[in-house]
């Protein structure tokens, strides 16, 4: 018989590579450190602001870059003439230009059109004020009060101005319209009190002080035990402080980008206090919580006159001091302008 030749063996299978060691764990993209190395700490941030300022000798760049806006807000009044928000915006940026005779022309247009808008009214007086018309000025703020009597930021301010210019007894019966507007306001109760009893008037301060609620009584004695806040103290960042050579009245003030003049006459939101105001050869005037933006620096002769008055002026604008050299030979001189801003850095939470 025929041998069969037995089948061959099958090879073994090659045996498996060993493992590699495993991998190890990952936190995101980066290797846990070792035991011994304590892991990093997220530190928490938040951003802050910081309030800053910035004073330029210059007025005429920021003008440069507004000029195509004049041109668009003149088209934009010869088409919508009748529009209160052109009309604004038109006077704002003529009256920052300087262009007194042109803000002026607006300013009558829009109070002729709504005689009884307090805007129209303040905007009329403060282009008055800036040429030098320091009673006309005043005589169309007080008709802001007479259109609108419940307009208690107007009666403040009159009520200080005058106190300011040494007529305490027109600001205090400004203090007490406020008072009787304002019933529930205790500053205002003892401001209207505190000043009738100054000006004699006894049984007026005695019936404003039966008027508070029984409630309220306590806290508007201990109000009115407390001194009176200083007239003469400066309070806030942006201050400006002028001197001159000459016996007459000037006065110092910004203008913002709606064309509001802010002085110690008062306009806008910020509060000011001054020193001075209506003496000759100085006068510092200071702006609590002003608004950031950019203000127009300028002097104004506040009564007729022609003669050359030379001075100084000295602008601290949140930290930032320039003292400004000036002469006045006409009724205005603009010194630069004052940029107010804020900028934004990030720091760690407090825990």
């Amino acid at each position: 018989a025929q041998a069969v030749a037995a089948p061959a063996p099958k090879a073994d299978k090659a045996a498996p590579p060993p493992m590699s060691p495993p991998l190890e764990p990952r936190d995101g993209f980066r290797r846990r450190p070792p035991p011994n190395v304590p892991p990093r700490r997220m530190v928490p941030m938040k951003k802050v602001w910081d309030r800053k300022g910035q004073i330029s000798l210059d007025a005429s760049a920021a003008r440069d870059r507004e000029a195509s806006k004049l041109v668009a807000a003149e088209g934009a009044l010869s088409a919508r003439p009748d529009s209160k928000t052109v009309t604004r915006d038109l006077f704002g940026l003529y009256a920052q230009h300087g262009r007194l005779d042109r803000a002026a022309e607006v300013a009558e247009r829009w109070a002729s059109r709504d005689a009884l808008d307090p805007e129209a009214l303040i905007a009329r007086a403060d282009v008055a004020l800036r040429r030098g018309d320091r009673d006309v000025g005043l005589r169309i703020l007080g008709g802001v009060v007479d259109v609108r009597p419940d307009d208690a930021a107007a009666q403040g301010r009159l009520a200080k101005l005058y106190e300011d210019s040494g007529q305490r007894a027109k600001g205090c019966a400004h203090r007490v319209a406020l008072a009787e507007q304002l019933p529930s306001d205790l500053n205002a109760q003892a401001a209207a009190i505190r000043c009738a009893r100054v000006e004699g008037m006894s049984e007026l301060a005695a019936r404003l002080q039966a008027d508070v609620a029984a409630d309220k009584r306590a806290a508007l004695d201990a109000a009115l035990t407390k001194a009176p806040p200083s007239q003469d103290a400066l309070l806030g960042d942006v201050r400006l402080e002028a001197t001159w050579d000459a016996d007459v009245d000037l006065d110092v003030g910004l203008v913002d980008k709606l064309g509001q003049r802010l002085s110690w006459l008062g306009g806008g939101k910020a509060r000011v206090t001054a020193q001075g105001p209506t003496r000759a050869r100085s006068e510092s005037i200071a702006f609590a919580n002003l608004g950031s933006g950019s203000y127009v620096i300028e002097v104004v002769r506040a009564t007729p006159g022609s003669e050359p008055v030379r001075g100084q002026l000295t602008v601290r604008a949140v930290g930032e001091t320039r003292v400004i050299p000036f002469t006045l030979t006409e009724g205005r001189v603009e010194l630069g302008r004052v940029q107010v801003f804020y900028t934004s850095r990030l720091v760690p939470v407090d825990r």
